[in-house]
């Protein structure tokens, strides 16, 4: 079914400085919730940003995958989950 995917930008920590989009596609399963380094994130997304269509797929084991498609040019990506922090 058609769902909505939350992305929020931000310190994990309190709830200042958090920047929240939400998208809607084809999700499944749901609730997968994991901290990835929003800064190489926005990177990739900026640099990315004139391609026609991409994908995110998102692992449970903490890895995301990010493709990019345009005229018969792909680009992939990994990003791999924040490790948790000590405090």
């Amino acid at each position: 079914g058609d769902n909505m995917c939350v992305f929020t930008f931000g310190d994990e920590q309190g709830h200042n400085n958090k920047i929240t989009y939400q998208m809607h596609g084809k999700i499944q399963p749901e609730k997968v919730e994991i901290p990835f380094n929003s800064d190489m994130f926005r990177n990739i997304l900026k640099e990315n940003k004139d391609l026609e269509e991409g994908f995110i797929f998102l692992s449970y084991q903490g890895l995301m995958k990010l493709e990019f498609k345009s005229e018969g040019t792909t680009c992939e990506y990994y990003m791999v989950r924040k490790e948790e922090s000590a405090f």
